[in-house]
């Protein structure tokens, strides 16, 4: 039995056992698939609002996200060159982000559901809080798809924007 990668596959931990039956007529490929554990996607999460969110650094974006990343919030669906256009105007508008520390977490399968708080300051000086729930599914170590729900808690009215800008 010969042990081989596919990198097409897209799971965080994989190995293919590729075996050929004793008259080479048969073919069989067994996937393993580990899916991560809870605390493995809390610190892909972490990690991910670190560089992305907080520091807005729109480079770190592919090692993240999924080519074909889908967000919905507040009812508005983008793909991926939706959430770098979003995150390029964030960039102009706002001085720094903070997400505070997850309130609650709930983890299934390749799912992760997040709620917390997230402080904006922007260029202005004028600071916005807003309350975040956000579900979010992974293939492999990519985000894919995200659905969010945002209210503002602290801030302008036309602060709702900041989480729909692009």
């Amino acid at each position: 039995m010969k042990q081989c990668r596919y990198p097409e596959l897209e799971t965080s931990i994989h190995a293919v056992l590729y075996s050929i039956g004793a008259d080479n007529r048969f073919k069989s490929c067994i996937i393993i698939v580990r899916l991560m554990n809870k605390a493995e996607y809390l610190t892909l999460m972490e990690n991910m609002y670190s560089e992305v969110l907080e520091n807005l650094k729109i480079e770190k974006i592919p090692d993240y996200f999924s080519p074909s990343y889908e967000q919905t919030t507040a009812g508005e669906k983008i793909d991926y060159a939706g959430f770098v256009a979003h995150i390029k105007a964030l960039k102009e508008h706002v001085e720094s982000i903070q997400i505070l520390p997850f309130e609650e977490t709930i983890h299934e399968g390749n799912k992760i559901v997040l709620r917390y708080l997230s402080k904006i300051t922007k260029k202005n000086g004028l600071i916005s809080k807003f309350a975040v729930m956000a579900i979010f599914e992974i293939q492999g170590d990519k985000l894919i798809r995200c659905w969010e729900l945002t209210k503002i808690i602290l801030g302008e009215k036309q602060d709702e924007i900041l989480d729909t800008i692009r």
